[in-house]
């Protein structure tokens, strides 16, 4: 498998992406509210979240989480081959998904709830 710069861009749009899509319907199921539906509102609500749980659980270890998935998301897209873009897809997950994924399956604690 020959790693390129268009397999590389769809990597890196395509875990914020994923991550994004799976906290709007997880958002939709839980509210009536039309104005919720908006994608700027769902936009925000997807920041304050991602950051709610990265804050409210463990500042200092998703702090070493992501700066070392960082910089293997780096080392992969400098060093093409198989095993950095592998590297490179599970760092994508660890920094864009972990966070609101365990948020949604209510595995890490909120520290505001904005349905209310």
């Amino acid at each position: 498998m020959i790693v390129t710069k268009p397999k590389i861009l769809v990597s890196l749009l395509s875990f914020p992406a994923i991550s994004f899509f799976a906290f709007y319907v997880w958002a939709q199921s839980l509210t009536n509210d039309p104005n919720a539906g908006a994608f700027g509102f769902a936009l925000i609500q997807y920041a304050i979240i991602y950051g709610a749980t990265i804050a409210c659980n463990s500042t200092t270890i998703w702090a070493i989480i992501t700066t070392i998935s960082g910089g293997l998301v780096i080392y992969g897209v400098m060093k093409r081959s198989v095993y950095t873009f592998i590297l490179m897809n599970i760092s994508l997950f660890v920094i864009f998904c972990l966070p609101v994924f365990l948020a949604i399956t209510g595995v890490t604690r909120f520290c505001l709830s904005f349905l209310t």
